[in-house]
């Protein structure tokens, strides 16, 4: 069996491999969040051939009673025990790891897919009504013009009722993540056809996705407003 590393060590050796292969950068994210858990059980970082099923078993038991989740971002929220999903998360990364250096010989067997992974009930989800969606719609239109201005430092009216109402339509029309709205771009609207191009979606995976013809005229009448007639008449014969 080849010198063992330190689990860090491993961790940075199977994200090389895997981004080589075109791995996403949020699961990239999502193995370094693991890892810094990981190490706030095992500070000393161990050779991860010395970490045994036990030691591994108390972990979870860590993850499940005593470790506090302190979440980020910009909207202030509580710490929290961690939730069920992000623990299967965390067993589903680790596996990934001991099948990685089981198979580059650092190990002898995978030892985490012995210990039971953490039972995640299923979310139930209620779709929105239609009263509700058009109470969402109708609350755009109260959205106040404001001005802004240009690279040229020239103001304009900005118009975010057309926006908002367009980012309404198009999440329930094609079923879009946040970020993957966030990170379209002009070059992946197709209005002629319908359809968008999401270059990133789960997985790093591409795909197309269609709505229907309310959605595109809330999408034309958003773009008016924002760009040329000529640019927009370039999306329909695209």
């Amino acid at each position: 069996m080849a010198r063992s590393p330190k689990i860090s060590q491993a961790f940075q050796g199977m994200i090389l491999e895997k981004r080589a292969v075109g791995l996403s950068v949020h699961t990239i994210a999502d193995y370094l969040n693991t890892l810094k858990k990981v190490l706030l059980y095992f500070p000393h970082d161990p050779q991860i051939a010395s970490i045994t099923r036990d030691q591994l078993v108390q972990f979870f038991a860590w993850l499940r009673d005593d470790y506090i989740s302190r979440p980020g971002g910009a909207a202030k929220r509580k710490p929290c025990s961690l939730r069920a999903k992000s623990r299967l998360n965390i067993h589903t990364n680790l596996s990934a790891l001991w099948t990685w250096t089981e198979a580059s010989g650092y190990v002898d067997k995978n030892i985490v897919c012995t210990i039971p992974a953490p039972d995640v009930e299923e979310t139930v989800i209620d779709p929105l009504t239609i009263e509700e969606i058009t109470a969402l719609l109708k609350a755009c239109d109260q959205t106040r013009t404001y001005q802004a201005r240009n690279l040229k430092n020239t103001a304009r009216a900005r118009h975010p009722a057309a926006r908002n109402r367009m980012i309404i339509m198009v999440l329930f029309d094609t079923g879009l993540r946040a970020q993957e709205l966030c990170s379209l771009t002009l070059e992946d609207l197709n209005l002629g056809q319908n359809k968008i191009r999401v270059r990133h979606g789960k997985g790093d995976k591409g795909r197309a996705v269609r709505f229907g013809k309310r959605t595109a005229k809330a999408i034309w009448e958003y773009l008016i407003g924002e760009t040329s007639e000529l640019l927009i008449a370039c999306r329909f014969v695209k």
